[in-house]
């Protein structure tokens, strides 16, 4: 395929506005690129992982936040629920 011929498929399925497609039509095809190119999508594709990770790392940072929370709430309870002492 040429690159013009990449340009208009890849138009295509833009107007389909189905991204995983589009994904794997630009992967199944990478090689057919030129080189410009495929060092921006490398670049974009290594973007997308890296903001990916960070989202699962702030995901992860909540979760531990969440349960810690739990645990100063169940400790917090254990203590108010004591008897008093007379």
């Amino acid at each position: 395929m040429t690159f013009e011929e990449l340009q208009q498929h890849i138009s295509v399925l833009i107007d389909q506005d189905d991204e995983a497609v589009l994904r794997r039509f630009i992967v199944d095809h990478f090689k057919e690129f030129p080189r410009d190119i495929q060092g921006k999508l490398l670049a974009t594709f290594l973007e997308e992982t890296i903001d990916a990770q960070k989202g699962e790392e702030k995901i992860e940072a909540l979760q531990r936040e969440g349960i810690e929370a739990g645990n100063k709430i169940s400790a917090l309870m254990s203590v108010l629920s004591l008897p008093t002492q007379g």
